[in-house]
């Protein structure tokens, strides 16, 4: 008695482990696409808003408002600075909802820390100098649900309204080498233009994804039916 699958059955397993093998191969690469998109999508530094605080007659006020992308830092609380009677400011972030999104502080840049050579004796001393007019800043995030930002110390408060904060321009950061004038702002591109062009951006690689992904889904069934 013949044993064995014989032509029809072995064409019938080859054709099994075609199809198995090809669709191992789709299903990788779907998982590849969707992880390099993800990583696209996550590496890029967020973007942020720079505050340019000024501090005089012991007043805060708002000199200046840019973006740019890099990372908030993280408030660390410091003795050495409250002993010292330097200033610790909270800024907050509301929704267009009046809810807070976002809270830190911020330590007021009036009063710093500053070595010294006692002319006397030689030797190196530090201190604190107190500053009446100057210049520092505040960094927070930029969330797309932002309503206004709020600044809170014993010397006044602040309250920036979006319709300022929407009009922040972009400061190029110079990278390494570069010129000065790279970071110059970019009067062409506010906060919510590049809001925009994110959208459209990603809008179409995410379309040219599916309709890639869809072109080779219609390549498989065309095959394998």
């Amino acid at each position: 008695m013949k044993t064995g699958y014989g032509k029809d059955g072995k064409n019938k397993a080859k054709s099994g482990a075609l199809k198995l093998i090809v669709s191992c191969i789709f299903c990788a690469f779907l998982m590849l696409s969707a992880m390099a998109f993800s990583a696209a999508s996550d590496s890029k530094p967020e973007k942020i808003i720079l505050l340019t605080l000024n501090y005089k007659d012991d007043a805060l006020s708002v000199k200046d408002i840019s973006w740019t992308r890099g990372f908030v830092p993280v408030f660390a609380e410091s003795s050495t600075a409250e002993n010292n009677g330097i200033e610790k400011a909270s800024i907050k972030i509301y929704s267009q909802k009046e809810k807070i999104i976002y809270e830190s502080y911020f330590y007021v840049g009036n009063k710093r820390f500053q070595d010294s050579i006692d002319e006397s004796t030689g030797e190196l001393k530090g201190g604190i100098v107190e500053l009446n007019d100057v210049d520092f800043a505040a960094i927070v995030p930029y969330l797309k649900e932002i309503g206004y930002i709020e600044i809170h110390s014993s010397y006044n408060d602040i309250e920036l309204e979006y319709s300022k904060i929407k009009k922040a321009k972009e400061l190029k950061i110079p990278s390494a080498g570069g010129t000065a004038h790279e970071g110059e702002k970019d009067a062409g591109n506010d906060i919510v233009e590049d809001d925009a062009n994110e959208t459209e951006n990603s809008s179409e690689t995410k379309s040219f994804l599916l309709e890639f992904v869809g072109i080779i889904d219609s390549v498989y069934h065309y095959i394998f039916g």
